[in-house]
């Protein structure tokens, strides 16, 4: 140690009396002091990488469809025909036949769309008033169309009354699987990565959700998320079985997604009756989360991966076990929790808990850490050990990635050994109450640097997601997490396009804008036409499915355009006889038109001369049509189909 070191903190330590007493002083440090850069966080920081798996696919993919082509590799064809054929049966149940796959792919585009120009009613986008609506949400799609093909949108192939009533999230098991089976295939993380919890907002009525006072998000569905420091990629997702009534563990159902890790779940923790982690604990499900990073992509011997937990996970029996897992490759810091201190360690940590509760900020003492030997008799464990430090409050931090096995019970800064253990010393700055501009800086063990710097992964991931998250106030739980899965992809197909091209430099939401984009694109047919091209040559067909045949039995009913113009003049002279019959009526509507009426309430964009009148009419109306009695029930029951239409010549 230099000598700055040694003036920073002076400890005399008490072996009898476990007394402690220190005394902290400000560094006096010149430039070449605050240059210096630990060699511990610049292996961290250069270890830092993401692998791609397959990066022949990924190139193919963005050569051909650019960044949709990223999009579909997390969220591929597969589970778009899935939904695309499970919503067409609710659609056509209702009676009606319009949905297509490019119409699936516009919906899509549309809901991303919405997410980057905010409006808490759905409906505004596509209002007529001023800074309301959008243009181009309009020429993809209609608003009742959307509003169909959303409530109807179906994640699942059948209903299953045994597995609904045990599993609040039956319905939405399949869209995660296949997520996390292209997440887990395509990239692992290298070097530094984090666990910790990622929440839904949720408040529907379901079993799966869960409440925690200190969250920002209080109510939710809670996930175990493991995330890369690098790029922030999502590599694996599973709920903590909130509500759950199967009888089948967590990690059994993990390895039910990935059977190459079911050898290891039986050997290590269903037939090995000395395991430290019972197989049904959650425990057992984030070793192997862990350990899944190292099957799928071994590192070199010279490298390893440092997982970062907070204190709801962290104990010395999991950091052993992963340990074990993953050959020495996997290991943890982290931050703990008294109680989660075993029997052996526990005595010791609290005794250096008390004398550092007596010292200055940035204090800090080492304790040994123990295992059970074969005999019962504690053995020390090697290159493990619980750090105890002073900031705002004490903290305990947990490693088994030291440097060195620590020789004494407890020792602190004034032992050489004790400061090679913890990877040296590196700087943090902290507000200690006397500064006036800036914080001070203070020397600590590398490790609660570390910390510091890659616990957030899982905290950055949800910052990205969050900058324009498709989550709306949902009342359906498998809508909320088809949206988050559809954020977790952008974020890994971003995380993808930033490892391929680090050259380009675009930005999240230019990312998601151009994913949309190419979404909306097949069903936009022309509406994009160069200006130049003359008015003969411009096909505008922003209502494609929307078709005027004749009613069965040509049955005549009152137009429902008329309808609304003739209440709109409000003359009690108006009887109802005097609006106009018509025996013609949309097919994707289900409403009566006179011929005129229907191009007038279609087409709206294509009457320059009325069209504010009209469009003012239609949206007072509507807005408002439960108010309304005499356009409440708008449907008519004679409606025809192009199925069953039937031309003169064929009578």
């Amino acid at each position: 140690m230099n000598e700055n070191e040694h003036n920073f903190h002076k400890l005399y330590y008490d072996e009898e009396n476990y007394r402690c007493r220190s005394e902290a002083y400000e560094i006096q440090v010149d430039d070449t002091y605050l240059s210096e850069e630990n060699p511990y966080i610049k292996s961290l920081l250069e270890s830092a990488n993401l692998k791609i798996m397959q990066p022949k696919m990924v190139k193919k993919e963005y050569e051909e469809r650019k960044e949709l082509g990223l999009f579909n590799l997390f969220l591929s064809p597969d589970l778009t025909q899935g939904i695309f054929s499970w919503t067409k049966k609710k659609l056509e149940a209702k009676g009606s036949y319009f949905l297509t796959m490019d119409l699936l792919h516009s919906y899509l585009g549309i809901e991303i769309a919405m997410s980057l120009m905010r409006c808490n009613n759905i409906y505004d986008y596509w209002s007529h008033k001023k800074f309301f609506g959008s243009h181009d949400i309009k020429s993809a799609m209609s608003r009742n169309m959307f509003t169909k093909i959303r409530s109807s949108l179906g994640f699942y192939p059948m209903y299953d009354d045994e597995v609904a009533s045990k599993d609040p999230l039956w319905h939405s098991r399949v869209m995660m699987e296949h997520f996390l089976k292209n997440a887990t295939s395509i990239a692992v993380p290298e070097g530094p990565v984090a666990l910790d919890e990622n929440t839904i907002r949720c408040k529907a009525m379901t079993r799966a959700k869960t409440y925690i006072k200190n969250k920002p998000v209080k109510f939710g569905i809670r996930f175990y998320a493991v995330v890369g420091w690098h790029h922030h990629y999502l590599y694996s997702l599973w709920d903590n079985g909130s509500g759950n009534r199967i009888k089948t563990t967590p990690a059994s159902k993990y390895c039910q997604l990935f059977p190459t890790l079911r050898s290891i779940y039986q050997q290590k923790f269903v037939l090995n009756e000395k395991s430290p982690i019972p197989a049904e604990k959650p425990s057992a499900l984030w070793c192997l989360q862990l350990a899944h990073m190292h099957h799928k992509f071994e590192l070199p011997q010279d490298k390893k991966r440092i997982v970062f937990m907070d204190n709801f996970y962290t104990r010395h029996v999991l950091g052993k076990q992963i340990k074990s897992l993953t050959n020495d490759e996997i290991r943890i810091i982290g931050t703990v929790r008294m109680n989660f201190v075993d029997k052996l360690n526990k005595p010791n940590v609290k005794k250096a808990y008390e004398m550092v509760e007596k010292m200055v900020h940035g204090s800090w003492l080492l304790v040994q850490c123990f295992d059970s030997g074969p005999d019962g008799d504690p053995q020390v464990s090697t290159n493990c050990g619980y750090l105890v430090f002073k900031d705002k409050k004490v903290v305990v931090f947990y490693s088994n990635d030291l440097a060195d096995t620590p020789r004494e019970i407890i020792s602190g800064v004034e032992n050489d050994h004790t400061v090679e253990c913890v990877h040296g010393l590196s700087k943090i700055k902290r507000w200690l109450g006397k500064e006036v501009f800036h914080r001070t800086i203070l020397r600590v063990p590398a490790i609660v640097v570390a910390y510091n710097i890659f616990m957030n992964s899982v905290d950055r991931f949800d910052q990205y997601r969050k900058t324009n998250e498709l989550l709306r106030r949902e009342k359906r739980v498998n809508m909320s997490i088809f949206t988050f899965l559809i954020d977790a992809s952008i974020n890994n197909a971003y995380a993808l396009f930033r490892k391929l091209f680090p050259e380009k430099k675009i930005s999240m939401t230019e990312f998601k804008r151009r994913i949309a984009e190419q979404l909306v694109s097949k069903s936009r047919q022309g509406s994009d036409q160069d200006s130049n091209t003359t008015t003969k040559d411009t096909k505008f067909v922003p209502f494609i499915n929307h078709q005027i045949i004749q009613n069965k039995d040509k049955k005549r009913q009152y137009c429902y355009l008329c309808k609304i113009m003739t209440n709109e003049k409000k003359d009690s002279t108006t009887k109802k006889k005097n609006i106009k019959q018509s025996a013609y009526s949309c097919v994707q509507c289900q409403k009566c038109f006179c011929v005129n009426c229907f191009t007038g309430y279609h087409h709206l964009d294509e009457l320059h001369d009325n069209r504010p009148e009209l469009a003012k009419i239609i949206e007072s109306r509507e807005a408002y049509k439960r108010t309304h009695r005499i356009i409440r029930d708008c449907k008519i029951k004679y409606t025809n189909t192009l199925k069953e239409m039937k031309f003169s010549f064929e009578e």
